[in-house]
């Protein structure tokens, strides 16, 4: 069996993109990342910016526009986002929360069904 050719991370995330809608999340996971990444932007504003910050504790759900939106639909998005505009090791912490399986075959990546 011979090695696979390696991938770029671009070519990867473009692919990954590509099959969003197969791909299962740990969302609790992914939810919880979410929260945190919300809570550090809140400090950023309050302690670099000079920025009021919010004095109850921050949920995801307090914002008008995440309530029209599903669970599922946000933690896609915060997925999209992070693979799009991230960085690497943003990336791989967001790949650790896929529930599906890949694998690499010619530079392409295949889901592995289940054999349930």
């Amino acid at each position: 069996m011979s090695d696979e050719p390696y991938i770029t991370e671009d070519d990867l995330v473009r692919q990954l993109l590509a099959k969003i809608d197969e791909i299962e999340f740990d969302q609790k996971s992914v939810d919880e990342k979410m929260k945190q990444e919300i809570e550090r932007y809140h400090r950023l504003r309050s302690d670099v910016l000079h920025q009021e910050m919010f004095e109850q504790q921050l949920e995801v759900m307090d914002y008008p526009i995440m309530k029209e939106k599903s669970p599922e639909q946000r933690i896609k998005e915060y997925v999209i986002h992070v693979l799009k505009t991230g960085f690497s090791e943003e990336k791989q912490e967001i790949l650790a929360f896929f529930k599906t399986r890949f694998i690499l075959r010619d530079k392409q990546i295949f889901i592995i069904k289940p054999t349930n």
